[in-house]
């Protein structure tokens, strides 16, 4: 039952490509309320630890003991694919522009 990085960032990436293709409030507001999300819960340094790593996962409620217990390991895939995919739309939308 642990909460993933991953499945918030698919989040991330879906909204933005309907913000593009559509332009839907709904996706806009989604798409900051799960920006804020991420970034208030799952960065070292949003918790006070002077790390440039997020944290991949954790128990429901995202605690530092929960993510501590967990195997040391860098997300190498989600996190650079969310960060790659959303850069493009981002290029594409200004693009448009």
């Amino acid at each position: 039952m642990d909460k993933v990085l991953w499945a918030q960032e698919e989040v991330l990436i879906g909204t933005l490509l309907i913000v593009e293709e559509t332009g839907a409030q709904w996706a806009q507001d989604e798409l900051a309320r799960m920006h804020r999300y991420v970034t208030e819960t799952y960065p070292l340094r949003a918790r006070g630890r002077p790390s440039p790593v997020w944290m991949y996962a954790g128990d429901r409620a995202m605690t530092m003991a929960s993510f501590d217990r967990m195997p040391p390991r860098l997300e190498n895939y989600h996190h650079p694919r969310h960060l790659m995919l959303n850069l493009l739309v981002f290029d594409r939308i200004l693009e448009r522009r």
